[in-house]
């Protein structure tokens, strides 16, 4: 069955000069052709596999302390995390820890309001100060207090 084919594929590629070009061209770059495809098909994989967890993912967490074989309470917690969006910063003033912010960009616009200075130049240095690079940021003192997602 296949020598049939493989006897029409010679005589195809003794008539046409392009196609033997074509087949010399595809044997010598086929490792090439062989990662390309893997690669295009692992993406694909990421892709679908990307679609299939980014779904919330519910949490449900069930404590029954007992004593004397009677239930004392139950506490159910429902926990929804969304597994979409960036990752943020959640940042705490260590100078007065009520205070909160959900990104550190929205730290920096209110330094660099404060302050008189670019968003960026105090995105950098409150970046810095984050990263432990220095003591302080205007003269007041922040901790990544978590991390959250802008979604």
């Amino acid at each position: 069955m296949f020598d049939n084919f493989r006897e029409r594929i010679k005589k195809l590629e003794e008539d046409h000069d392009n196609l033997r070009k074509i087949h010399q061209h595809v044997d010598k770059h086929k490792v090439a052709y062989a990662a390309g495809g893997a690669a295009i098909g692992s993406g694909v994989i990421c892709i679908v596999a990307t679609r299939q967890f980014i779904r919330p993912v519910v949490i449900h967490n069930i404590v029954q302390p007992v004593f004397n074989n009677q239930p004392v309470m139950k506490n159910v917690v429902n926990n929804t995390v969304n597994n979409v969006g960036y990752c943020t910063k959640i940042v705490q003033d260590l100078d007065d820890p009520t205070k909160l912010w959900p990104k550190v960009a929205a730290l920096a616009a209110e330094l660099a309001e404060e302050h008189n200075v670019s968003f960026e130049t105090a995105r950098t240095m409150l970046s810095k100060h984050l990263n432990g690079h220095s003591d302080n940021v205007f003269g007041r003192r922040f901790v990544t207090y978590g991390l959250g997602t802008t979604g």
